[in-house]
């Protein structure tokens, strides 16, 4: 953490042509921005999982339980009324 204060000094030094003073409140500000910065882009505690593929995924799942499977050998020795009940009832969900 300090070389990464001490090099953003000497870029900050270095990178202007023009002489700005700034004061320790300045300074401190940009000490400690530099800081949070540092320490959001190394966080290895948040996973990168994306919350809007979690939200399909949940979904999707939802979806395949609500799901009827009929074996064929049932389907085929039901009578033409049971066949064309359970058809309608697929039909409307």
């Amino acid at each position: 953490m300090k070389k990464l204060s001490i090099t953003l000094m000497i870029l900050n030094v270095l990178a202007f042509s023009q002489v700005k003073s700034l004061n320790i409140f300045e300074f401190s500000l940009i000490g400690v921005g530099a800081g949070l910065i540092y320490d959001q882009y190394f966080d290895s505690s948040l996973n990168s999982d994306n919350v809007y593929q979690n939200k399909v995924d949940v979904i999707s799942r939802f979806e395949k339980s609500r799901q009827i499977n009929l074996e064929k050998n049932y389907f085929d020795n039901l009578p033409i009324q049971q066949k064309l009940s359970v058809l309608e009832t697929l039909n409307n969900n």
